[in-house]
């Protein structure tokens, strides 16, 4: 790999974020990579604690985010940065090493073909059980029971043929229809000319869908990983999931909904099915 370094941004779209605001921004300045070829923009939906102040404090741009969603606040931010290549993160989120840059730019540095990367979700030392298993799971029960290996990239290799392997990354050969559940919130960098498509602002999967159906390479560098800071205890997990699963069965317009044209036959049907299977499990 040659010098200089590609300019590599992180954006995070941010509501009352002091919490965790400071862990993720730690391990971003703690990398190894060049301290003048990194930018931090955070995507503020009108926070009324200290997430705003303690952004600045590492140094990143804090920006406004009318939409306060987080999803229009990414779009956002990768418009305002300046960097060759953005990364997408949560408040929540951590990088585990201090070469993950390094990892994550290496595929694209290395083939011009590739327009996205992303890795999965791993636990961090100090997480709780409940978040350790949404970790390992990746996705939350209805959705590993409508995807199933295509849900989670540790299990890709089940479902989807290599087309490329390089030192440290691989390419899978996906379609459309049979698409993996792979999120742009849980840091998938992409190159700086990507333009998501008009509607696709409000889903953090469709973009990649589109990059798919585009026969653009994206590359999978399994040995990143991403903290997920996810879940406070059994009552929070059951709070959540119960909200976004009661979305994807029955709200219109709602993430899964948009998504719609893009399922196979199989994954529809499972959808109606789920409801049976949480009965009988």
């Amino acid at each position: 790999m040659v010098e200089p370094w590609p300019k590599v941004a992180f954006v995070i779209p941010v509501l009352n974020a002091a919490r965790d605001l400071p862990v993720c921004l730690k391990t971003i300045r703690d990398q190894d990579y060049p301290a003048d070829r990194l930018e931090i923009v955070v995507a503020d939906g009108g926070s009324t604690d200290d997430t705003a102040a303690i952004a600045r404090s590492f140094g990143a741009t804090v920006i406004p985010n009318p939409f306060k969603l987080a999803e229009p606040g990414v779009d956002l931010g990768f418009k305002h940065a300046q960097a060759e290549i953005l990364f997408a993160l949560a408040a929540d989120n951590g990088l585990p090493r201090k070469d993950w840059i390094r990892l994550m730019v290496k595929p694209l540095v290395e083939r011009p073909e590739v327009i996205g990367v992303y890795t999965q979700i791993i636990p961090s030392p100090g997480d709780n059980a409940f978040t350790r298993y949404y970790c390992r799971l990746h996705v939350e029960p209805f959705t590993w029971f409508v995807y199933g290996p295509a849900a989670n990239p540790r299990h890709f290799e089940r479902c989807y043929p290599v087309e490329t392997e390089g030192e440290g990354y691989r390419i899978y050969r996906f379609t459309p229809s049979t698409h993996p559940l792979i999120a742009m919130a849980q840091a998938f960098g992409v190159r700086k000319s990507f333009q998501r498509r008009a509607g696709f602002e409000q889903d953090d999967i469709l973009p990649i869908i589109q990059m798919i159906e585009d026969r653009q390479a994206i590359a999978y560098v399994p040995d990143a990983g991403i903290y997920h800071h996810h879940l406070d205890s059994f009552t929070h997990f059951v709070k959540k999931y119960r909200w976004r699963i009661h979305n994807s069965l029955y709200l219109t317009e709602a993430g899964f909904d948009r998504r719609r044209p893009y399922l196979s036959r199989g994954r529809r049907l499972r959808k109606y099915l789920f409801e049976l299977y949480g009965l009988t499990a």
